[in-house]
């Protein structure tokens, strides 16, 4: 559901959802939708759509100061970078999930 998108070096650049993806496509009630979504994929690019600007944390940042973060902000992931703001890798709402899973269940 998450895509990041990286340049050279693997420094984050964006951010591409499938909401991106779906807000770029016509509604499939249009009429000759299928034609136009056809020319929307073959014409627009990840740069196009892509979310950029997008907010960060740390390895450290707390899970408590992350979480509150993609509530305050209605944000389904967070990218995870480096020092250097190379993307190490993304904290999920289902991350958030598994975890309290996994601690209801203990």
């Amino acid at each position: 559901r998450h895509v990041p998108v990286v340049g050279s070096g693997g420094y984050l650049i964006g951010l591409l959802s499938l909401r991106h993806v779906l807000r770029a496509l016509p509604s499939p009630f249009e009429p000759d939708a299928d034609t136009r979504k056809s020319a929307i994929l073959s014409k627009y690019r990840v740069g196009d759509i892509m979310a950029r600007g997008v907010k960060t944390v740390s390895a450290s940042t707390s899970l408590a100061d992350a979480g509150q973060l993609m509530l305050d902000d209605k944000r389904d992931c967070l990218p995870v970078v480096d020092e250097s703001g190379k993307l190490i890798g993304l904290v999920t709402v289902s991350d958030y999930l598994r975890l309290a899973v996994r601690l209801l269940k203990s």
